[in-house]
């Protein structure tokens, strides 16, 4: 977080109590919008709290400056002077929240904090939606060796290899013991029974090895685990 403000004693007392806050860090201070505008790119903060009456460059033209970024922060204006218009200008520039000067310490805190929780959510959905992403590309690479082994999509068995690989490569204990590892893992998140999936996948190799191109690629007798091995590894070559 950011602080923009003339009135250093406010910021002195509010870096004091925001740092008995879980998960704030300032990364700067600033009397003037010129440091502001400094400590803008160079500390990239995830939050700005700025008084709009700074010298030297006024907090609009930083609201402009800060919509231009690339990953703008979240922004929260203070000012003595209090209008609608002020209000409808400030928002419509790109700030989450105007604070009318004075107001006690604990009801800037309380906002801060507010705002704060909100990007902690967005983050997490962030970051959730790149995992289920990467997860999905992983899939599609996962069934595209699967086709090229001669898997067939009409075996049900061969989505439960596919979900097998991913999840041995997300936890690979799961394959030292696939009775009560991998395919009690798969029996929850499937709701099939462990042994209907792993009876299922043995139909699938089988399939696939009708005429031992499998036993060919892979070496050996293509088991369940030897099945699941072999595609981890050409999973991993790609890389």
């Amino acid at each position: 977080m950011l602080i923009a403000d003339t009135d250093t004693t406010m910021t002195s007392a509010l870096v004091e109590r925001l740092s008995k806050e879980s998960g704030f860090k300032i990364v700067g201070t600033a009397t003037d919008g010129a440091q502001a505008e400094m400590l803008l790119s160079s500390a990239k903060p995830d939050m700005v709290l700025m008084n709009l009456l700074l010298p030297h460059v006024d907090g609009f033209t930083l609201l402009k400056q800060i919509q231009c970024m690339k990953h703008p922060p979240v922004v929260i204006c203070q000012s003595e002077f209090y209008s609608v218009a002020s209000i409808e200008a400030v928002r419509r520039n790109g700030a989450s929240y105007y604070i009318f000067k004075p107001i006690a310490l604990s009801s800037i805190v309380n906002v801060l904090v507010e705002y704060a929780a909100l990007l902690i959510d967005e983050e997490q959905m962030r970051q959730n939606r790149l995992e289920l992403e990467d997860s999905d590309e992983r899939m599609n690479r996962i069934r595209r060796i699967l086709h090229d082994l001669g898997f067939s999509a009409k075996y049900s068995g061969s989505t439960y290899l596919a979900e097998s690989v991913l999840l041995t490569q997300e936890s690979p204990m799961a394959l030292h013991n696939m009775s009560s590892g991998l395919y009690k893992t798969l029996s929850e998140r499937l709701h099939v029974s462990p042994a209907a999936i792993e009876h299922s996948i043995r139909t699938a190799i089988a399939a696939a090895d009708a005429n031992q191109s499998l036993t060919q690629q892979i070496g050996a007798a293509p088991t369940n685990k030897a099945c699941i091995q072999y595609i981890l590894r050409m999973l991993n070559s790609q890389q």
